[in-house]
């Protein structure tokens, strides 16, 4: 009897992932921007996220702008999606407002692997993610205040 349940699944009435527009209205704000505290991240730099346009879409893709800043004043933004369910992540703009174009969005951005051992590993890993499931906002927002030991 077990073994016919089995023969009964039928992939077709799975209902395949479908990935949200994602429109970037706006840039990340200084203001708006708090430090997060990585383990894999160099440490002559320092990463910020946009607290305020930080999302969880019903795609279950966390959308978020991420800013990394040198000890030399090096300025990259870059607005990221992260997919816990398959551990990949997809860059969809970057940001710099000292360039004479600020923001350049990605005409077609593609999603890839998140490199094992990365920050974006560890930002998946511990803030991000319960394993393949994604967080909701306010307990991504907790993990980002915690320590953790990796």
């Amino acid at each position: 009897i077990e073994s016919e349940r089995f023969n009964d699944f039928n992939e077709d009435l799975l209902v395949p992932w479908i990935e949200l527009e994602t429109i970037i209205k706006n840039t990340p704000q200084e203001d708006d921007l708090v430090e997060i505290s990585l383990n894999k991240f160099p440490l002559n730099m320092k990463l910020y996220m946009d607290f305020k346009k930080l999302n969880v879409g019903k795609d279950f893709v966390i959308r978020a702008w991420m800013v990394a800043k040198s000890n030399n004043n090096a300025y990259n933004g870059s607005y990221e999606g992260f997919r816990c369910a398959t551990q990949e992540y997809k860059v969809y703009a970057f940001f710099n407002p000292k360039r004479s174009i600020p923001l350049r969005v990605k005409k077609d951005p593609n999603w890839k692997k998140v490199r094992s051992g990365s920050y974006r590993a560890e930002l998946m890993e511990h803030i991000f993610c319960d394993g393949l499931a994604v967080e909701q906002i306010d307990q991504i927002k907790d993990n980002l205040n915690k320590e953790y030991s990796p």
